[in-house]
């Protein structure tokens, strides 16, 4: 498949702004016709892609790509921000600084003190206290091309989504096909776990516990996919609004999802689609803290992330 086929997937890159794609502005204070509140947003950032809830330290890390979506530019900085929208002045990761490179970051993942990033072709971790580098497992030269999101499997391998888009002067394109990698820290035996022409653009990927499985959402699709490695093909789990981009699975069972189709965050839960906040225009890739049900949503259209805290009464 060549091309982009619907101004979405556009936007979530943060390619260009299409009339009618970005929505308005909220600001603290605003409810959402679901119950959910806006606690805080936060402006001034360069492409936020992905938040990521570090339980530790009680804040939000924000992966910002800052230049082109698959630009070696050293430009990429990943932040943290409070759960009351408080920045911190320094970055927590800052490409060309003490070290470190970071060109376009997109998900994150924490293991012990080490940060995980994928970084367009590569996969970088970072000591989560210092930001300095502490190991690159470059797939580039074994065929990736546009690296999403990560998450850990119980026995310590990583599984990266690559959503398999490649840009030249015209502008994106899909035709390279989907993949999820498997990376084994400390191993050069990195390779393709997954791969399929037909899998609607894997993006956003989580480990779920209860099924022992990763659930995975599809960027050009409807559909939320269950995988475990092994599998041959993945199996639809569940449908919602389309051109996901994160997603979290709750102790109940249920899928945290963003989605740019619907504009918001969803959840997926018994064949159930219920918003929970919308009117949020091109969303990127989540955040979620369980305990004050507290979700960061990085927006392209804004260059924001707005923090909302989520009905108790609708996660049950």
């Amino acid at each position: 498949m060549n091309g982009i086929p619907c101004s979405a997937v556009v936007a979530v890159l943060g390619l260009v702004a299409l009339p009618g794609m970005g929505s308005a502005a909220h600001r603290a204070g605003d409810r959402d016709s679901s119950g959910a509140r806006c606690i805080a947003v936060v402006t001034g950032l360069g492409l936020p892609e992905t938040a990521l809830f570090d339980a530790r330290r009680g804040v939000f890390l924000v992966s910002e790509i800052v230049g082109g979506p698959t630009t070696k530019d050293h430009n990429g900085r990943i932040i943290a921000v409070g759960l009351d929208g408080r920045r911190e002045p320094d970055p927590v990761v800052a490409g060309g600084s003490a070290g470190a490179t970071l060109h376009a970051p997109k998900g994150m993942l924490l293991v012990g003190d080490t940060l995980w990033v994928a970084d367009i072709d590569a996969v970088r971790a970072f000591d989560r206290h210092t930001g300095a580098p502490i190991a690159t497992i470059d797939l580039g030269p074994r065929g990736a091309v546009f690296l999403n999101d990560l998450d850990r499997h119980p026995d310590g391998t990583l599984y990266v989504t690559d959503t398999g888009l490649r840009f030249d002067d015209q502008g994106p394109h899909h035709d390279h096909p989907d993949r999820v990698w498997r990376v084994r820290p400390g191993r050069d035996d990195a390779g393709i776990a997954l791969a399929g022409d037909s899998l609607g653009w894997l993006n956003g990927i989580a480990w779920d516990p209860g099924a022992r499985r990763f659930a995975l959402v599809q960027l050009d699709g409807r559909a939320v996919l269950g995988w475990a490695p092994g599998d041959a093909k993945p199996q639809v789990i569940a449908r919602g609004p389309g051109s996901f981009d994160g997603v979290d699975v709750l102790k109940n069972g249920g899928l945290l999802v963003s989605s740019q189709d619907g504009g918001g965050i969803f959840l997926l839960r018994k064949g159930k689609v219920t918003r929970l906040v919308g009117d949020l225009g091109a969303v990127g890739n989540h955040g979620f803290d369980p305990r004050t049900r507290r979700v960061a949503v990085p927006r392209f259209d804004q260059n924001t992330v707005e923090i909302w805290e989520l009905p108790a009464a609708l996660l049950k």
